[in-house]
């Protein structure tokens, strides 16, 4: 696919016509869409026959957000609204043309916001385009319901729209987390208007209804943020085309200060650089049912046009096998989400009420239908981690299994009696607390377990061994060119100078809007490059590139006449829109200029909706299909999963993260490793390793977080795409944990990721994750091995580092042997 245009080397097409991939990579986009949809409320009104005409109302109709802002942003040919998608179903819509006049007034108000916001701030303020960006969304001008009319349906159908993004934290305000006045007077007159209303929640996480709890919604659908194909997904669910099999990922408090420690949160306690972790392991579902806390949706909820009988059985051998007889007893077809908790006895340690373990998802059931499905689980997922003794263990008493289809609707399908505790595995202690926080711990029992004789089973002890780590090699080349390419390697790094290493370590700068070259293969819009310094070496550059919804590329760029120049036609990120008018002129060029080049990616849905499916099956072919687009243009590592604990609603990041809990969120991260790494040169990065549960002031918060919460909720989804996935790439976040950089935490990144979890990949920062007074060296030595995007000053204070011996030599090459590999194996795909 790699393209000689005029002297540059790109992978960018030269037409501007979809192609086969394109097209098929829009239909898998409309199928995760479609599954990842939950259905929250139907009273009997959905599906919609398409023949019925509807009114439409609500922002999002017509400005439907496909994802949120920032370096999550993806830039598809084209995305499909709210509107539209009905349109296509053949619905009338009665004010299809006062929509029309809306979806053009919003563009032309949101124009004229930035251009004041840019004129308060400055000319050369682009942090506050950037801030002004992530604002927006609920600051395009509001739709007005016309009560003046009343249409002649039964019908009406309203959207919220919320946008979030990266760089600041939702508001507990009006128009964010609440609802507007505006949009809770119009869906209160739709309520005495029409017969049958539905509100679509069109955003990255939850919305606080309560200023509708006095009326009966018809239904109510939890869209959230679908890339391209949102709008079609969506008709798709409404009309009964597709029955819904959505599941929430985190739990839905009935108002936001039902959640522990809410107040503490963000810029809510008036001091963001710190974050203590108070509710430690009782996080979302884990608290509300331990502490008998009532929730307006709870985790792992989602409703379906069909319904299901459920069978189970369960063997405990080496592992807890599961095996479930399933039968769709409805009249629609649809697919099934079995959802898997543990309760574990309380000894030495308190423990939730329960835990989820496992999952799994049916295929497509016709009514009457019935399949068998099954499920292994490793012992140690029913473990805990005890400080006291730094040890992963699990306790002597009763425990018990469950089945469900969310956290509070759960059957008792076994039980069994551990004799003795059982070490699984052993630890040192890592990242201690500097400070004294409040932990929650509750100050009563658990409820007691009543199982009956026939569910209990005996468990032979012995069956349960310590976890098996497989040691990881860096590279997906064939075994038996592994070691060729190692030593090879290792022969390379050991001729470097210090003034060549420190090259190696650091990146290559991030592309400017006038992309230059000498980079080996210019990728329009990538997030950054490894060094070329070295390519008489034979080491070339390789570009890194944004997700996780998509390949972030810029859509059109253009070879100037000089044929040693690219730039940028369109823009990377939307905040881009708003530059100044000089520099436009300077920075990018117009289409005519030179030879065109196009990179039109495919947006797919954002994290979180991505996670509802359930279905690690799909997020293997999204990560498929995600390794196919950047053989297609050029991208050697993905920047994704983002994969953080959902902490709290008004995380501004939660529309790329996938739950609340750390099962769900590694076993969606390991089936999308597993997808892009079945690639050859195909690389991700799990991020942001780890703790990045704020947004505001991210660069200097410290997350304050004990030692068996960190372990047990915060990395664990981290150590299963590691050790299950054999992940080969991480980044690591901006925050401190208890007062030290992610970017320079040995804890983190030798003692757990290269001794515990026997990780041989490539870490890499966050972009210009330096802070004042963090030297080079001892990111480094902790564990990294490149600095992104790389500068000057990075390379200079490297290299005085090895002169002066601050940083090891073996140490630099160590980490520089891992860069040097990925080199080797791109270059082999390139020629």
């Amino acid at each position: 696919m790699i393209k000689k245009v005029e002297n540059i080397l790109t992978y960018a097409h030269l037409t501007e016509e979809a192609n086969e991939l394109e097209i098929k990579n829009r239909a898998l986009a409309r199928r995760i869409a479609t599954e990842g949809i939950v259905l929250l409320e139907n009273n009997g009104i959905l599906p919609i026959p398409k023949e019925e005409k509807i009114l439409l109302a609500g922002a999002g109709a017509t400005n439907t957000i496909k994802g949120g802002s920032g370096s999550g942003e993806v830039n598809e040919r084209y995305s499909v609204s709210i509107l539209d998608g009905l349109k296509y179903a053949g619905y009338s819509i009665l004010n299809q043309e006062e929509l029309e006049e809306y979806r053009l007034k919003a563009i032309e108000e949101k124009e004229k916001f930035f251009i004041e916001k840019r004129k308060k701030a400055g000319f050369f303020s682009f942090k506050e385009i950037s801030m002004a960006n992530i604002e927006t969304g609920y600051h395009d001008i509001e739709f007005v319901l016309n009560k003046d009319k009343k249409y002649d349906t039964e019908i009406a159908i309203y959207v919220l729209s919320r946008m979030s993004g990266e760089g600041g934290d939702r508001k507990l305000d009006k128009g964010d987390f609440l609802l507007s006045d505006r949009e809770n007077e119009d869906i209160h007159y739709l309520a005495k208007t029409y017969k049958d209303v539905i509100v679509i929640i069109n955003a990255g996480g939850m919305v606080d209804l309560s200023s509708l709890d006095d009326i009966k919604l018809s239904g109510l659908i939890f869209m959230g943020m679908l890339g391209e194909e949102g709008g079609n997904a969506l008709a798709d669910i409404i009309s009964g085309d597709i029955t819904p099999s959505g599941h929430l990922t985190s739990t839905w408090p009935i108002s936001y200060k039902d959640i522990p420690y809410g107040d503490k949160y963000s810029y809510l306690d008036q001091n963001e650089k710190e974050l203590d972790y108070s509710e430690d392991i009782y996080l979302g579902y884990r608290y509300y049912e331990r502490f008998r806390k009532k929730v307006r949706y709870p985790f792992g909820y989602g409703l379906s046009y069909t319904g299901f009988k459920i069978a189970t059985k369960v063997d405990l051998a080496d592992e807890i096998k599961i095996f479930v007889k399933l039968k769709n007893f409805g009249e629609f077809k649809g697919k099934c989400v079995l959802q898997f908790y543990a309760s574990i006895p309380e000894g030495k340690l308190k423990q939730p009420q329960f835990s989820l373990i496992g999952f799994t998802k049916s295929k497509l059931l016709v009514p009457d239908q019935e399949t068998l499905l099954s499920v292994s689980i490793p012992y140690h997922y029913l473990a805990s981690y005890d400080e006291e003794s730094s040890s992963t263990i699990m306790e002597k008493g009763r425990y018990a299994l469950y089945i469900g289809q969310s956290s509070d609707k759960r059957s008792l399908i076994a039980g069994f009696d551990l004799h003795e505790d059982i070490i699984i595995s052993k630890h040192k202690k890592i990242c201690p607390l500097k400070k004294n926080i409040e932990i929650l711990t509750p100050d009563f029992p658990k409820k007691d377990l009543l199982i009956p004789d026939n569910l209990m089973l005996t468990l032979d002890p012995s069956n349960i061994k310590p976890e098996e780590i497989k040691e990881l090699k860096v590279l997906d080349a064939p075994e038996n060119s592994m070691d060729e390419y190692l030593i090879e390697a290792k022969k390379i790094v050991d001729e470097l100078t210090m003034d060549e290493l420190s090259f190696l370590l650091v990146g290559g700068g991030v592309m400017d809007i006038a992309i230059p070259s000498p980079h080996s293969v210019i990728v329009p819009g990538a997030a950054g490059n490894t060094t070329n310094k070295l390519k008489e070496k034979n080491l070339k550059s390789f570009a890194l590139a944004d997700g996780p919804a998509g390949l972030r590329l810029v859509k059109t760029s253009v070879v100037l006449k000089n044929a040693k120049t690219i730039k940028y036609v369109d823009h990377g990120m939307e905040m881009f829109n708003y530059l100044p008018k000089i520099a436009k002129l300077l920075g990018y060029s117009k289409i005519n200029k030179g030879t065109p080049l196009y990179c039109y990616t495919t947006a797919f849905p954002t994290g979180i909706s991505l996670a509802q499916t359930w279905s690690e099956k799909l997020l293997n072919k999204f990560g498929d299909a995600i390794a196919k687009e950047m053989e297609e243009y050029g991208v050697t590592v993905w920047l994704a999963p983002g994969m953080n604990i959902q902490k709290n609603p008004l995380c501004g990041r939660n529309f790329e993260y996938f739950s609340e809990d750390p099962v769900l969120s590694g076993k969606m991260a390991k089936a999308i490793v597993l997808g892009v790494q079945a690639h050859r040169g195909c690389y991700l990065t799990l991020k942001h390793f780890a703790c990045n549960n704020q947004e505001n002031e991210r660069k200097y918060t410290s997350a304050n977080v004990s030692e068996r919460a960190l372990r047990e909720i915060y990395l664990k989804g981290f150590g299963i795409a590691v050790k299950e996935g054999r992940c080969r790439g991480i980044m690591s976040s901006y925050n401190r944990i208890n007062g030290v950089w992610s970017g320079a935490n040995k804890d983190l990144l030798t003692t757990v990721l290269r001794e515990e979890w026997k990780y041989k990949g490539f870490v890499i920062t966050d972009w210009d994750e330096s802070h004042e007074g963090l030297e080079e060296y001892r990111s480094i030595d902790s564990g990294i091995n490149l600095l992104m995007p790389g500068n000057h000053k990075q390379i200079a204070n490297l290299k005085k580092a090895l002169q002066n011996k601050t940083l090891d030599i073996n140490v630099a090459k160590e980490r520089a042997i891992q860069i040097v590999q990925i080199m080797l194996l791109h270059n082999s795909t390139i020629k």
